[in-house]
């Protein structure tokens, strides 16, 4: 491999997982019938001029960007908190729909996974950066929707309150909702 004038490799193409990467040769070609008469030395010449064409350069991460990422060099990080963000915050609007409160948990959980996967993310410790801000996001508007499902349905319940004069059972609170009162 050659390097341009300012002594530095030239820059390599990330290799994907469905690309075969190539190996250098174990094992030089089949000398012909008359290098099989050469001497030891001048085949060990000639196995390590084979050897040092063929091989391919390690390039390190480091000398490349400067500073060393914190996954091992060839595999993906493991970023599991977007995905978590993003399910939580899509099952918090339903569920601040139908009960209220639920949907406050997941969508106050999804906004703080969602958080914490955006700071991995900048610190350069993971990816799926897309999916933390969805997360976050879906959770927000999970936690908008819990809140006002929340703040009628308190205002339903003090709405009965004032029309009955004591604290409705869930017999009365059920016949005050039918009643639209």
């Amino acid at each position: 491999m050659s390097t341009p004038a300012d002594g530095k490799p030239p820059p390599r193409r990330p290799v994907s997982k469905s690309t075969p990467r190539r190996r250098p040769a174990s094992t030089p070609a089949e000398p012909s019938a008359s290098e099989k008469s050469v001497d030891v030395s001048d085949s060990v010449e000639a196995v390590d001029s084979v050897e040092a064409s063929d091989s391919v350069e390690a390039v390190d991460p480091v000398e490349e960007s400067g500073e060393r990422p914190s996954w091992p060099p060839g595999l993906p990080p493991s970023n599991r908190l977007p995905i978590a963000a993003v399910a939580l915050g899509i099952a918090s609007i339903p569920f601040g729909i139908l009960t209220g409160y639920l949907g406050l948990v997941c969508g106050l959980l999804a906004v703080i996974i969602g958080i914490l996967g955006i700071r991995q993310v900048r610190r350069g410790a993971a990816t799926r950066r897309g999916l933390a801000i969805a997360g976050v996001v879906a959770g927000g508007v999970g936690l908008v929707v819990s809140t006002v499902v929340l703040v009628i349905s308190i205002h339903r319940i003090n709405d009965c309150k004032q029309h009955i004069g004591h604290t409705p059972s869930q017999k009365e609170l059920t016949q005050c909702a039918r009643d639209h009162i």
